[in-house]
């Protein structure tokens, strides 16, 4: 692979903060000892101040206290914080009183300071103070996803191909450059995803992932761009979208190869201007984000038949990383059997599954379509109903048993397991078929290489049901 050049000057993205007070000579002096370090929107009510936290993402917020009529700065904290749960408030006032500090600091304020000389000269220490604080809550946030997810583990690279893939993935997490992260469903392209993020300079940044696929597609386009107050039925309020959201980070787009034709020469300028539209605005908005996208589509070939714009494509290719399946990186099972079983325990406050050397063995032979999320599924079943600490081979479910049930077959052995065996196999392979199709007969069928007349017998012999065909 190519060297990537190094993102430029990994610059920090200016900050934004929201000052409320109703006194305009006090306000122009803050606004002016701010506007050192950071953007500064001052309004005088606090209407006015919901208004701007519904129309652009701030970072800290300076409230006074007495703002005259309606709500005052320590009512305002809570108000503000349901429109953006990560905003930073310091209370900044004339009031010493120690019941109103306390007031304001059960409220949810992270420092209250007074008016006077001495304590504006500060102000910017503070402002500093709540940067970090956001930060390191960012950062304590993620690690906490990283290990409810265990990703440790899932991520492996003791052999080949990962180790290869996450060569490339550091490779190309210095750069601002875009990815494209492809392989089959399952194989963990979120995972690398935020590691690429954890890696880069923007690492201290937000990380926003949205899944295209999962998003209805009259909805998507605000989604990612945001949209202004009555630009459309049911829009009342303006809407922050996921670029905006991601300004000074990363936004990870999952599934991109579904994304509609429309909206692709949209995504497309978002990434080539750095700037984003609004839908109903008429200012366009500049945006500071590194895209990385995942599909498990074959998009060079979509380009081909005309689904997928060919310019788009080549924009989104910079930097491709291919994620093997799991049945090409079978040597890693092992790790990745510790690291999920851990994980499952601890969510239920138990002792981590082990797997005995025959049960490993059982486990390596199957093909694993559903990939590392299968994985993951089976070893949350088997931690929820299993009471042994170790897990053989007569422990697992028969999909996963077919290399035993077949070797006995060979030796002489009574079929009957493997019959029960291939009816547990089809059944399982049925029931995923109608889930990822949505319960449609016809739909199953065309995937499965079968008639629908032969998957409504199948259906019946099983017991399973699916939607209208």
């Amino acid at each position: 692979m190519p060297e990537q050049a190094p993102e430029e000057t990994p610059r920090r993205r200016r900050p934004t903060v929201l000052l409320v007070d109703d006194e305009p000579a006090l306000a122009k002096v803050l606004s002016a000892l701010l506007r050192e370090h950071a953007k500064v929107v001052a309004v005088s009510s606090a209407e006015r101040a919901l208004e701007q936290l519904g129309k652009m993402r701030f970072d800290v917020a300076f409230f006074d206290v007495d703002l005259g009529c309606g709500m005052d700065g320590i009512a305002l904290i809570g108000a503000a914080r349901k429109i953006q749960p990560e905003l930073e408030v310091i209370i900044c006032s004339v009031d010493r009183s120690v019941p109103t500090v306390v007031r304001a600091i059960r409220a949810g304020a992270l420092d209250y300071t007074t008016k006077d000389f001495d304590a504006l000269q500060s102000l910017n220490l503070l402002l500093e103070r709540a940067l970090d604080r956001q930060r390191e809550r960012r950062e304590l946030a993620e690690l906490r996803a990283v290990a409810g997810r265990g990703e440790a583990g899932f991520v492996g690279g003791r052999d080949e191909p990962m180790k290869s893939v996450l060569a490339t993935v550091s490779a190309a997490a210095i750069s601002r450059s875009t990815v494209l992260l492809l392989g089959e469903s399952g194989t963990g392209k979120e995972v690398i995803a935020r590691r690429i993020h954890g890696q880069s300079p923007r690492a201290r940044e937000r990380f926003v992932g949205v899944n295209v696929a999962a998003v209805p597609s009259d909805l998507l386009e605000s989604t990612l761009f945001g949209h202004e107050k009555g630009s459309f039925t049911g829009a009342q309020q303006r809407l922050i979208g996921k670029f905006e959201e991601a300004d000074g980070g990363t936004l990870f787009l999952d599934e991109v190869g579904e994304l509609a034709r429309g909206l692709q020469v949209k995504l497309l300028r978002a990434i080539q201007e750095r700037q984003v539209d609004r839908v109903g605005g008429s200012t366009p908005v500049a945006v500071d984000v590194r895209i990385i996208a995942a599909t498990n589509r074959d998009l060079s070939a979509a380009v081909a038949r005309g689904d997928f714009r060919e310019d788009l494509y080549y924009r989104l290719n910079v930097v491709p990383i291919h994620l093997p399946p799991l049945r090409a990186r079978l040597s890693e099972l092992p790790d990745l059997l510790e690291a999920l079983a851990k994980k499952h325990a601890a969510h239920l406050g138990r002792v981590p599954l082990s797997f005995s050397p025959e049960a490993i063995g059982a486990l390596s032979a199957h093909q694993w379509p559903g990939n590392v999320r299968e994985l993951e599924n089976l070893i949350e079943r088997l931690v929820v109903l299993t009471t042994k600490p170790v897990i053989e081979v007569g422990d697992l479910p028969a999909e996963y048993r077919l290399a035993e049930f077949a070797a006995a077959a060979e030796q002489g052995a009574q079929v009957g397991g493997l019959d029960a065996a291939v009816d547990a196999f089809e059944k399982s392979l049925i029931q995923r078929a109608l889930r990822e199709h949505g319960g449609s007969h016809i739909r199953t069928a065309r995937a499965l290489g079968i008639p629908v007349s032969t998957l409504s017998y199948r259906l019946a012999k099983y017991g399973l049901s699916g939607s209208a065909p």
